[in-house]
């Protein structure tokens, strides 16, 4: 489904009284949570609007700065489900399905969004949950059928209750986010969930350069991973514009630092370890799959898909067609039927993603490429793919 006919209700309305402070306004690594959940949303093109309540007066001033969308329930004193219905009113008439993400749960990582939103079919009829180890956590993604059920009915459970009566069509999405299992329901929950906060951030391109200063990397896989980021970055920008929900940021700093174990065996998961290590598991995450994704690739591309393709259209500092990788790769491992296969493998993953970035966006990948970056088809080869 097109990410704008996608919505999101953040519930931030409600009195805090296990808290010492107002829940919102608390900081993670110095982001109050309310904006953290508000730019997980924006960082992969989706728009939210907060329902704030208890505290409004002091939290409406930050959404403002940022250009948040918000309303305030009067009645935030009736509890969630009176300021899910105060969200609910605020959805365009076209919206088509909705999370409901309670500011509590503040740590959910944007690709997370991403994929949830990815997943829902073009009619919206289920309800989808993200699922961490067999957990279901937060936040589900609602139909915009069960608005007028919302709007005109109260269950004794809640939203909870309502949506245990969709159980039959809901729609379970596998995530590698702990986050959405966790919340900062009182103080204690708060200090673990402020800890975790530190290594969810994703380096801008400044820090990776330094990272890959730091690590010695040698200037020829420095040039070759500024080129992938272009291509990925050319090619999530494309995709984003067509309605795919990405996080261009995380992809950015995935390319940049994707081959930052190059030298090493099994360089993908070792570069994967590293920025791990380093406190950036988000962007190892995606790294980790550069070199092979772990199934067949979705109908939506994702950050790792996008990554995946982006790598195998480049060569050194310059891009490539893939049948001009493909060429190469047959001239280098002619001596290796074994490796020549994987290496086949691997660009038909690369076609599968190229042709569906080309239907997405409704034009030919080679046409996305900035002309500045050369291109290139043929000659000796000099990588592996």
């Amino acid at each position: 489904m097109n990410a704008a006919a996608l919505r999101a209700i953040i519930l931030a309305a409600g009195l805090s009284s296990r808290m010492r402070e107002l829940k919102p306004l608390l900081p993670l690594d110095a982001v109050p949570a309310v904006l953290w959940v508000a730019d997980a949303y924006r960082d992969v093109g989706l728009e939210a609007v907060v329902v704030l309540g208890f505290g409004a007066e002091r939290v409406a001033p930050l959404l403002n700065a940022r250009g948040v969308h918000y309303v305030v329930n009067r009645g935030f004193e009736d509890g969630m489900y009176s300021s899910l219905r105060c969200g609910v009113r605020a959805l365009p008439p076209d919206a088509r399905a909705f999370f409901v993400h309670p500011v509590d749960c503040a740590l959910v990582r944007s690709e997370t969004l991403g994929l949830l939103a990815r997943s829902v079919g073009e009619t919206g009829a289920s309800v989808v949950y993200p699922v961490h180890e067999a957990e279901r956590g937060h936040p589900p993604l609602v139909p915009a059928a069960l608005r007028d059920t919302i709007l005109a009915s109260e269950p004794v459970g809640g939203l909870r209750e309502l949506l245990a009566r969709r159980e039959a069509g809901a729609c379970e999405v596998q995530v590698d986010d702990p986050n959405v299992l966790l919340d900062m329901d009182d103080a204690d929950a708060y200090e673990r969930l402020a800890v975790r906060a530190a290594r969810e951030r994703v380096p801008d391109p400044a820090a990776c350069r330094r990272l890959l200063a730091r690590l010695q990397t040698p200037a020829p896989l420095v040039a070759h991973s500024l080129a992938v980021a272009g291509v990925a970055r050319r090619l999530g920008a494309a995709l984003r514009t067509s309605g795919v929900s990405l996080d261009l940021r995380l992809l950015e700093a995935a390319a940049l630092l994707h081959d930052i174990a190059r030298a090493t065996p099994a360089h993908a998961e070792a570069g994967a370890l590293v920025l791990e290590a380093e406190g950036y598991p988000r962007v190892a995450a995606v790294v980790r799959s550069h070199m092979q994704l772990p199934g067949p690739p979705p109908a939506l591309p994702g950050e790792r898909e996008v990554l995946y393709l982006a790598d195998k259209l480049t060569v050194g500092s310059r891009t490539i067609d893939l049948d001009g990788k493909r060429r190469r790769a047959e001239a280098l491992f002619a001596s290796d039927p074994a490796a020549l296969d994987a290496a086949r493998m691997r660009l038909e993953a690369a076609r599968a993603i190229e042709a569906r970035v080309a239907f997405l966006v409704g034009r030919p990948v080679s046409a996305l490429l900035d002309a500045s970056v050369p291109a290139e088809s043929a000659g000796a080869p000099s990588s592996a793919p």
